[in-house]
């Protein structure tokens, strides 16, 4: 249709918690691939852009806005993946981290009304709890890579674990902080 959703990540990052929202794209992309012809009812388009943390030289999901007003004009909705699976981690002295406790808590940051109460819905149906809804009081407080689609008018939310280890590097990856079940 005219309408269209974003389904956006990005894909430069330290770890295996900070850069693995282009699995979920892929996934995404899979399932509806798999749907019955007409049960998907809007054009979806599937965003995965670097940058991240090399703006202003790489200008990131920014760059695709200012690279597409006319599709962010037909924009009705969009989401942004990062860091999924996410487990609490607590530090213990340094840089070192003990055994995890739990899952990260899961922010979702957006303008508020029908996108948190819908995320909030879905979070419940799918047992991924803890996760909160937020709408920031300012833009600056709309972090993350959903931040520049909903600056240019898009209703946005952003889907963001935040644990503490999240920018930084480690042998593995940080692989082993990642819980699967939640992942999925």
């Amino acid at each position: 249709t005219d309408e269209l959703i974003i389904i956006n990540t990005h894909t430069d990052g330290p770890n295996a918690v900070e850069e693995n929202g282009g699995l979920a794209l892929l996934a995404l992309a899979q399932y509806l691939n798999r749907s019955p012809p007409g049960t998907i009812k809007r054009s979806v388009l599937f965003v995965l852009t670097t940058g991240h943390f090399a703006r202003p030289y790489v200008p990131s999901i920014g760059g695709f806005v200012e690279a597409h007003p006319d599709l962010i004009e037909r924009t009705v909705a969009a989401l942004t993946i990062e860091h999924l699976g996410a487990l609490t981690w607590e530090s213990s002295g340094g840089a070192k981290h003990a055994a995890p406790a739990d899952v990260e808590i899961g922010l979702a940051i957006s303008g508020g009304g029908a996108l948190n109460a819908l995320f909030l819905e879905s979070a419940r149906e799918e047992a991924c709890e803890p996760v909160v809804a937020v709408k920031p009081n300012h833009i600056e407080r709309f972090f993350g890579e959903a931040r520049q689609l909903h600056q240019a008018g898009a209703p946005a939310l952003g889907y963001i674990p935040l644990p503490e280890y999240l920018l930084a590097e480690a042998p593995h990856g940080h692989i082993d902080k990642v819980d699967k079940q939640r992942l999925h």
